[in-house]
């Protein structure tokens, strides 16, 4: 079993986070999705994500083709 990040009403997980760049990837893939060691760690992210998801990129928000659904994100187990 796995635990990833995954959108709430969609087959939307979270791939890959790269804080330095502060980009954020996604896939429709669970088999891509970025795995976490429990859910603390996924639900830690989650929250981190979703501050700066709500910043614009430019004041040290977020970027990415689909950061506007990371506050629909669920810690999910496969």
């Amino acid at each position: 079993m796995a635990v990833v990040l995954k959108h709430r009403d969609k087959e939307l997980y979270i791939m890959s986070v790269n804080w330095a760049d502060g980009e954020v990837s996604f896939t429709e893939d669970v088999a891509l999705a970025k795995p976490y060691k429990s859910d603390w760690f996924a639900d830690t992210e989650k929250s981190q994500l979703v501050c700066y998801a709500a910043k614009p990129y430019e004041k040290g928000g977020l970027k990415g083709d689909h950061v506007s659904e990371i506050p629909e994100m669920i810690v999910y187990f496969t």
